[in-house]
């Protein structure tokens, strides 16, 4: 089985963050063919939420909400290639919003090679305030960030991402140590 094909079923298994569970699907192998990305987000708070797709596209894609249950989806928000971000002004605890992005694979900047690939990672919390995390390995473009594990700590809806890592201010955290599970997918650029 070829590195994209382990990178996409991989991707169909990506975690959650901020209670949100995304589940991109495989884009084609050859640059500049159309293709499609989808997630669930699982909705635990009001206020701004940004997505990054795990492999940003040429341009902003044609962006739809095929199920978004008790959510109000507001009629302008911000669209790019690499993502999109809207504000959740009601929902319903715990229900899901269903994004589909379709648009084109990118091509790879002169001289480099885009290769697929998945970094994680387990930090220990033991207090409220900020968290920065620096990626192993850079990404190209900011990486598809997931949290599929955060039991005991309470995320904001938004923080900074980039390519090289995150930061984010922890609100809540219980009493001794927490485990916080992060999952980075993107691409890395090859000489």
């Amino acid at each position: 089985m070829n590195t994209l094909k382990v990178f996409i079923l991989s991707l169909a298994l990506c975690g959650a963050f901020c209670g949100c569970e995304r589940t991109p699907v495989a884009p084609s192998d050859a640059p500049g063919t159309p293709f499609t990305q989808e997630g669930v987000l699982k909705i635990s708070a009001l206020g701004p939420i940004e997505v990054f797709y795990p492999i940003p596209l040429d341009s902003p894609p044609h962006l739809t909400f095929p199920k978004h249950d008790w959510i109000s989806i507001p009629q302008n928000f911000e669209q790019r290639s690499d993502g999109f971000q809207l504000n959740i002004s009601t929902y319903y605890p715990g229900t899901e919003l269903h994004w589909k992005a379709e648009g084109v694979r990118p091509k790879p900047k002169a001289g480099k090679t885009l290769t697929p690939f998945t970094q994680d990672g387990v930090i220990d919390v033991k207090s409220l305030g900020p968290l920065q995390v620096h990626y192993p390995i850079p990404f190209d473009s900011t990486p598809n960030l997931t949290f599929p594990k955060h039991d005991s700590i309470s995320l904001p809806t938004k923080f900074e991402q980039r390519p090289d890592g995150f930061q984010l201010n922890i609100l809540g955290v219980n009493p001794g140590s927490s485990k916080l599970h992060w999952k980075a997918q993107g691409m890395r650029a090859t000489p």
